[in-house]
């Protein structure tokens, strides 16, 4: 099995230019010694972008807020005992975690 390795952006542009000069797929993956999946994938991307940098935005995702946390939980008691009042489950959830809702900020979550 081989190891994995990112394209860099010169190689990509490479690969493009080579495109363009009308070079097939599987000329360009023997030249650069990667897949002509490979090729192809970088190439969809530079004809749907107009790039070939790395997109941005990638990799883990920013953790939940304390307000995400109690609408998770307001759904999740009234879902699981669904005769709770939302405004019961905002005023609980606002002690726990020390900030004030109106009823209709759970009435909002639910529906």
């Amino acid at each position: 099995m081989s190891s994995r390795r990112e394209t860099t952006e010169s190689e990509r542009l490479l690969l493009v230019k080579w495109s363009k000069e009308g070079k097939s797929l599987r000329e360009i993956a023997s030249l650069m010694g990667v897949t002509h999946g490979c090729v192809q994938k970088i190439l969809q991307k530079y004809k749907k972008t107009g790039s070939v940098a790395n997109i941005s935005g990638r990799g883990r995702k920013e953790i939940l807020s304390t307000l995400s946390t109690a609408k998770r939980k307001i759904i999740h008691s009234v879902k699981k005992d669904p005769r709770h009042l939302s405004a019961g489950c905002v005023a609980k959830l606002s002690n726990i975690f020390r900030f004030r809702r109106s009823t209709k900020t759970g009435d909002r979550y639910l529906g």
